[in-house]
């Protein structure tokens, strides 16, 4: 058999649960003890800031556009007068850059806030948020991106633009074109980022959905689970399997407590006492090497954890050490070894290679299954179920090495009862001091409270993808509505002679909408595209959803459509209330 005991701060493994010297130790560094649960999450807010910068800029280069359209002529004059491409070049990156800075500026005045925020409300829920603060090489990174964006969004842009004014060339129909050319293809791209974000997001939370409603094999409401540790290392096996039944008795009886029962690995507890080993099934044929855990349990732990037998029953008070040997199976184990066979009835006997294992006279006995239990969450609800034998821990032998370390190291109890928690916590410490003076108290908590615990890294990660998909979603809104608006002022003109010539304000919009429409399909499928790579790439984060999951693509296009169609409803209803005889008179 192997033991394997993992708390929040470190894994050891021994083998064979005899004194030998065969035994294994696994090291975790520190740091990823600490912080390796959140880096994911921190990666992909990374890739989200990456994208809304992209998005960000694609707006800033649009921006510019439309601004250099506004300074043709200025442009032209200058060039005229003897400017050179460089120093009117110089000119447009370092306005460009200023304001580029002063949005960074504003930017990091919000961090500083959003950071001090962040770090007061989640200081005790996640790893070192209490440490969260800017280094100054955050400014200085900052100050990098914010001169670097601006340089790509004003040069870029500008440099057809000052070609066409340094060589006095230019019609202004083609050099319009062009430029409503750019700057949809720049929404395009805008569109496309937003879908990944948004796509990712709608993962994240279809994953979260997935995970509060995944079944758990028990009722974690108004249960409380309780873990203790010997301060008496020289306590015996029998002797704390003793108070442990003392506890148990005490727990029982106390008024407005309906059920006490122990479990080696109590559900989302914070110390986990996993065992493991190879195992015969008579009659029937089992892969060399395999294995199953084994959660030793009291015969009123179904009930208290109101889990409902598919199969058979649970155990009885007169399953004890020197009766007939018994065990429960769960779903994962018949669907895994018997293969949907009849599982009552077979016999089952652990295996052990060690002719010196203190615990041979145990295994050598056969085990009755009597009962199929469903599958139990143990080790997370995102985890895979593992086939567990559950036996009654009063016929595990108390003289044993096993013994000594699973009833003295960190006995677990769970108790269902409606007492408000603060009074049942109180009831529990009393029993706890007169029936186990000898144990410590490691921690009391509510097996709900630990089951949200234990989502909250997904639950950071879907706010912060919420967050930057709904700014991605802000900021692309925006784009479509300044490219349209920037549309409809150099094409009022064209429009106007067209309703000159009979064409209706129901057709004036058409043409805008249209416009939308072409820029909104070729970005949904750019981000669609997108949306795979990006999909796998957080796949460690999803649960119960696949990486292109049908319901969130197309929630997603229709969100997106909607905003593209709100975007445009402005500029469309002002292409429609062009006056042609205004049109041509400014012209």
């Amino acid at each position: 058999m192997l033991l394997r005991r993992s708390s929040n701060y470190a894994v050891f493994t021994r083998n064979h649960w005899a004194e030998n010297d065969g035994g294994d130790v696994r090291l975790r560094s520190y740091r990823s003890a600490i912080t390796g649960d959140e880096q994911p999450a921190l990666i992909a807010l990374l890739g989200a800031c990456l994208l809304l910068l992209l998005i960000a800029c694609a707006n800033t280069a649009n921006l510019q556009i439309v601004r250099g359209t506004a300074r043709a002529s200025e442009m032209s004059l200058r060039a005229a007068l003897g400017a050179g491409r460089g120093r009117l070049l110089q000119q447009i990156a370092t306005e460009s850059v200023t304001v580029s800075l002063l949005g960074a500026a504003c930017g990091l005045v919000l961090a500083l806030a959003v950071v001090e925020w962040a770090r007061k409300t989640y200081q005790f829920q996640y790893a070192r948020f209490n440490e969260l603060s800017l280094h100054p090489a955050v400014f200085v990174a900052c100050a990098v991106l914010a001169i670097g964006t601006g340089l790509l969004a004003a040069v870029a842009p500008s440099l057809a633009g000052l070609r066409d004014s340094r060589h006095h060339r230019p019609s202004q129909g083609g050099r319009t074109v062009s430029r409503l050319r750019l700057s949809s293809t720049l929404i395009v791209a805008e569109i496309a980022l937003t879908c990944v974000l948004l796509v990712t997001a709608g993962l994240f939370l279809r994953t979260f959905r997935a995970l509060e409603t995944a079944p758990l094999g028990f009722d974690p409401s108004n249960v409380t689970s309780v873990v203790l540790m010997s301060e008496d290392p020289s306590l015996s096996g029998r002797a704390a399997r003793i108070i442990m039944e003392r506890v148990l008795n005490a727990l029982s009886g106390t008024p407005g407590i309906q059920a006490a029962a122990s479990q080696t690995s109590v559900p989302f507890s914070s110390f986990n006492l996993f065992l493991n080993s190879t195992f015969a099934l008579f009659g029937h044929t089992v892969p060399k090497g395999s294995s199953v855990s084994v959660s030793l349990i009291s015969d009123g732990y179904a009930h208290a954890m109101n889990i409902a037998m598919l199969q058979g029953r649970s155990f009885l008070p007169t399953d004890h050490e020197g009766t007939r040997g018994v065990c429960i199976i769960n779903q994962t184990f018949v669907r895994r070894f018997l293969r949907g066979q009849q599982a009552l009835g077979n016999l089952l006997q652990f295996t052990s290679d060690d002719p010196k294992d203190l615990d041979n006279r145990f295994m050598k006995a056969p085990l009755t299954i009597i009962g199929v239990a469903p599958d139990e969450v143990a080790q997370g609800i995102a985890a895979d179920s593992q086939p567990t034998v559950f036996i009654d821990s009063r016929q595990f032998p108390a003289d044993s090495e096993a013994a000594s370390i699973i009833f003295r190291t960190a006995p677990q109890f769970v108790v269902r009862s409606t007492l408000p928690q603060g009074t049942l916590e109180r009831e529990i410490r009393s029993v706890l001091k007169r029936d186990a003076p000898v144990m410590a108290e490691m921690s009391i908590q509510r097996v709900e409270d630990a089951m949200q615990n234990s989502l909250r890294e997904r639950r950071l990660g879907l706010r912060l993808a919420s967050i930057f998909g709904f700014a991605a979603l802000i900021l692309a809104a925006v784009g479509i509505y300044g490219v349209l608006a920037y549309s409809v002022a150099q094409r009022k003109r064209e429009t106007g002679i067209r309703m000159a010539l009979g064409s209706t304000r129901t057709k004036a919009m058409s043409l805008i909408l249209r416009q939308v429409g072409i820029m909104g399909a070729v970005g949904l499928l750019l981000g669609m595209a997108g949306a795979w790579p990006a999909g796998r790439a957080v796949r460690s984060f999803l649960f119960g959803v696949h990486p292109l999951d049908t319901p969130t693509l197309l929630f997603v296009t229709c969100s997106l459509l909607l905003v593209c169609a709100i975007a445009a409803a402005a500029p469309a209803w002002r292409a429609a209330k062009i006056d042609p005889v205004e049109a041509l008179r400014s012209e």
